[in-house]
């Protein structure tokens, strides 16, 4: 799906490609396959900055284009917070800013993973899974849901809140107005 998004889908299967499709041989050459992602990663985070290419990338990532129009997110007390497609993407593509990784240590490389970061703090990433011989050559998107509902709810205004037996369910904003309630 993401070939019809600007270009996404061939920067993706660029990020997989710079991998052999074998893994032992990943394996025999990793410091170069490191390094030849850090180019394709560089392509594909720069892509990401523009605020209206992210949100496509949002709308494919998180709502599979156009199939869902809501995202809810249980959280920890069992509480279910339900917000609209376009909120989310609004939120999220005007207060992220897409960077890449920053090796930590001598043994990591630079520009391994594509960052969505809020405040300086990561939320998400987008990284190329090497750690196995099952996760070979895979795309991981990542989206941390605790840090995604607290941003939402900041930025958006007090829920409606729904109760019924156990369940307390908070809707917000143009999702309130969808539901009439």
């Amino acid at each position: 799906m993401f070939q019809i998004l600007n270009g996404f889908g061939e920067l993706i299967i660029n990020c997989l490609n710079v991998f052999p499709e074998k893994r032992d041989n990943y394996l025999l050459n990793k410091d170069q396959c490191k390094k030849n992602l850090g180019f394709a990663i560089n392509k594909l985070t720069e892509k990401l900055r523009d605020r209206n290419k992210i949100a496509g990338f949002l709308q494919q990532a998180i709502f599979n284009g156009n199939e869902v129009d809501y995202l809810t997110i249980k959280d920890e007390n069992n509480k279910y917070h339900v917000f609209s497609k376009i909120d989310v993407i609004n939120i999220l593509k005007n207060n992220f800013t897409v960077s890449n990784s920053i090796a930590r240590t001598k043994l990591q490389y630079d520009d391994q993973k594509t960052l969505f970061k809020y405040k300086n703090i990561n939320y998400g990433e987008i990284e190329v899974r090497n750690d196995s011989n099952v996760h070979y050559r895979e795309i991981k998107f990542h989206l941390n849901g605790k840090k995604i509902t607290n941003l939402l709810k900041e930025k958006l205004e007090k829920p409606k809140i729904i109760i019924k037996n156990d369940f307390q369910i908070f809707i917000y904003f143009s999702a309130i107005k969808k539901f009439k309630i």
